[in-house]
């Protein structure tokens, strides 16, 4: 899994977590036990095309992960 930052013009940012599905990755697991846990729902989850692989994507507001990057981040790495 993997974090990425959407800066916006308004200077808002958005947080993507993009899933490689075909990984038996308990980093995976862990993230979505984490956000279980905490209440926590994606504004949005969809799947993506990128390099011709499947990739499941979990769309966030950052003022809504506020506070929780830093384990979310640990998590992820």
């Amino acid at each position: 899994m993997n974090i990425e930052t959407i800066d916006l013009d308004n200077g808002e940012q958005r947080i993507l977590m993009v899933f490689d599905e075909q990984l038996d990755n308990a980093r995976n697991v862990n993230v979505d036990e984490y956000l279980k846990a905490e209440g926590l729902e994606p504004k949005r989850t969809y799947q993506e095309m990128r390099d011709g692989k499947e990739y499941k994507v979990y769309y966030f507001g950052s003022c809504y992960l506020d506070g929780h990057m830093d384990k979310l981040n640990a998590i992820a790495d």
